[in-house]
């Protein structure tokens, strides 16, 4: 067993960027879950994606000397000179990378000593550590201390939710540089999104009682926010769950959550439905509005690897029953809570 809480996460606006299109931003109708463990990490003060990406430009240096040293060492010593020990130096410090005394003696050794006296096994040895560092950095901080934790996403009130285009000039940004004048930006919002979050953590639950303790009484380390700084989030109804447990569904159940199916969209499903334009291979299919509906949406469950590319699977909202022979629920991933099926995941 472990424990279970529950809070609404809501905004004015919200903008889940999906990877599809350049020329503008489209957002995905339901938050991705590692959004959702990012606002997770923000109340709990973990680092998030700009820092994570500032460290993997900070280590580049030391995993190109990696990469070098043992096919090229008169260029893997010429790259070691010029790095700065003392920023390297704070750099692992702040990482808290356990083998990073080590590192620094091997680098200091590769930049002192010739080819001859920098052994076979230093060499072998310095590469596993390397190594070793770019698993630290394969994913940010709330990703590798959260991506434990399952979680639960319903939506409140009219949904899919409304939304707008927002257009704005960014002159001089990282998307135009010095140039262009001026950058005409196009994103889509959602409007006054509303979810009610489940989070779940087996075992001693340390995560989950810190993050309920901080949730309320309204005290997150990191201002979370719903995609953009400006769209601050909000929360309430923040509660611990008591007295749940996994089920094994029966034939057919009404689920209250969305839920990740194990089958691809069959042909009556994109015969009955209404299918919104298909982006970079992501699809969103709403069919029966507004009683009795089907919302499916590929959605990002969670990261592929270390770029940073999601894992999409397709994520079902309905207000129907599900059969249990069309959708296959793992046991572990529905729980009974307050009279309605919750999907974890």
């Amino acid at each position: 067993m472990g424990q279970l809480i529950h809070f609404n996460l809501s905004a004015d606006f919200g903008f889940f960027k999906k990877p599809d299109i350049n020329k503008f931003s489209l957002t995905y109708n339901l938050p991705p879950k590692p959004a959702v463990l990012g606002i997770l990490g923000s109340i709990l003060g973990m680092k998030g994606l700009n820092q994570h990406y500032e460290e993997n430009l900070e280590f580049e240096e030391l995993q190109e000397i990696g990469e070098v040293l043992v096919r090229d060492y008169k260029k893997s010593k010429r790259l070691t000179k010029n790095l700065n020990f003392e920023l390297v130096k704070e750099g692992l410090e702040r990482l808290n990378f356990k083998d990073k005394e080590e590192l620094l003696l091997l680098l200091g050794m590769l930049k002192a000593l010739n080819e001859k006296e920098f052994e076979a096994a230093q060499k072998e040895r310095f590469q596993r550590i390397i190594l070793s560092l770019s698993l630290e950095l394969q994913y940010p901080e709330y990703y590798k201390k959260l991506k434990h934790l399952k979680i639960g996403i319903k939506p409140i009130g009219d949904f899919p939710f409304n939304k707008i285009i927002n257009k704005y000039n960014s002159k001089n940004s990282y998307f135009g540089g010095a140039k262009y004048d001026n950058i005409i930006i196009s994103e889509q919002l959602l409007i006054k999104p509303k979810y009610h979050i489940y989070v779940y953590e087996e075992g001693n639950a340390d995560v989950v009682g810190e993050l309920f303790t901080r949730l309320r009484i309204n005290a997150p380390i990191f201002m979370p926010y719903l995609g953009k700084n400006e769209f601050i989030a909000n929360f309430d109804d923040i509660k611990i769950i008591e007295n749940i447990s996994p089920l094994v569904p029966e034939a057919k159940n009404r689920v209250s959550s969305i839920f990740i199916r194990t089958e691809n969209i069959s042909d009556e499903e994109l015969s009955e439905g209404w299918e919104m334009p298909k982006l970079g291979g992501t699809r969103v299919i709403v069919r029966g509005l507004p009683q009795g509906f089907i919302f499916i949406e590929h959605y990002p469950t969670g990261y592929l690897n270390e770029g940073m590319q999601y894992t999409i699977q397709l994520a079902e909202y309905t207000a129907r029953t599900v059969e249990k022979s069309r959708i296959d629920f793992v046991k572990s991933d529905l729980f009974r809570i307050n009279d309605e099926l919750i999907y974890l995941f």
